[in-house]
C-alpha cells in the first residue's frame, strides 16, 4: 500500500489583495508540522503539490524543514488545484440576488468577508443540488481531475511509499468523496470543517483508496495555543 499525505495549505490572506500571500501565523504553522514530521522520521519519497502560491510555498517551507540538506522535489500538477468557488459563486449572482434580495450586501462584499462569502458559497451549491444552475458539471470535472491526479501519483511512484500533497481543502473533500462515497452536497460541506497544515492520509492500492487519517492537527495541539488552529 502507499500512503498519500494530503496536506491543506497554511492560513492564507483572504480578504486581502492577495490570498495567496502567507500569514506570519501561516509561516509558523508550516515551520510546526515540518518539525513535527521530522520529529517522527516521516521521510517522503515524492512531495506533490496544486499550483497555487499559498499551496507551493506551505510545501517548501514543510520539506525545508524536515530535510534542510535538500528532499525529493516538488512536482506541481493543476489536479491539485483548488475548486474555483469564486466562479461558481459569480456565476449564479445574479440569480441569487434576483430570487432573494436581501443577499445584495452579502454580494457586495464576499470577497473580502468571509461570512458573506459563505453564505452565498452555500446558496449557490444548493441552487446546483436544485438543478437550477449548470455548476455540477464543473463540481464533477473537479472531483474527476482530483481523481487523475491520485492516479498520477500512484502510477509515477508505485507502492509501498510515503508521499506528500499539498493542497486545498476542496480538494481534500474530493478525495474523501472518492474515498467514502459521499454525496456532492456531503463533499462541499466537509470542506468547510478542514483546517489549514491538517492532514489527511489515505492508503492506497489494489484500486481502493482507504481513510485512515482525517484532518488532523496534532502538530498544532501540542503547543497549547487555540490561536495556531484555523480555517481560513
Amino acid at each position: 500500500m502507499t500512503e498519500i499525505y494530503f496536506i491543506r495549505h497554511v492560513q492564507a490572506s483572504f480578504g486581502s489583495d492577495n490570498y495567496d500571500c502567507l500569514s506570519d501565523r501561516g509561516i509558523c504553522q508550516s515551520e510546526l508540522l515540518g518539525d513535527y514530521f521530522k520529529r517522527l522520521n516521516i521521510c517522503f519519497q515524492a512531495v506533490y503539490s496544486g499550483p497555487l502560491e499559498r499551496q507551493i510555498h506551505t510545501a517548501e517551507i514543510v520539506t525545508g524543514q524536515m530535510n534542510p540538506g535538500g528532499g525529493p522535489g516538488l512536482c506541481i500538477t493543476e489536479k491539485f488545484d483548488e475548486f474555483d468557488a469564486e466562479a461558481m459563486i459569480a456565476s449564479q449572482m445574479d440569480d441569487m440576488v434576483r430570487e432573494d434580495p436581501s443577499l445584495e450586501a452579502a454580494a457586495a462584499g464576499f470577497e473580502s468577508d468571509f461570512d458573506s462569502f459563505k453564505l452565498l458559497f452555500d446558496r449557490a451549491i444548493k441552487r446546483m443540488m436544485d438543478g437550477r444552475s449548470n455548476e455540477a458539471e464543473n463540481l464533477e470535472a473537479f472531483i474527476n481531475a482530483v481523481r487523475k491526479g491520485i492516479d498520477q501519483v500512484v502510477r509515477e511512484n508505485g507502492t509501498l511509499k510515503k508521499i506528500a500533497v499539498f493542497t486545498s481543502g476542496g480538494t481534500i473533500s474530493a478525495v474523501m468523496q472518492q474515498a467514502l462515497k459521499l454525496a456532492p452536497e456531503e463533499t462541499v460541506r466537509l470542506g468547510w470543517e478542514i483546517y489549514n497544515t491538517s492532514v489527511s492520509i489515505f492508503n492506497c492500492g489494489n484500486n481502493r483508496l482507504d481513510l485512515k487519517v482525517f484532518n488532523s492537527v496534532a502538530h498544532l495541539e501540542l503547543n497549547q495555543d487555540p490561536d495556531l488552529i484555523t480555517y481560513l
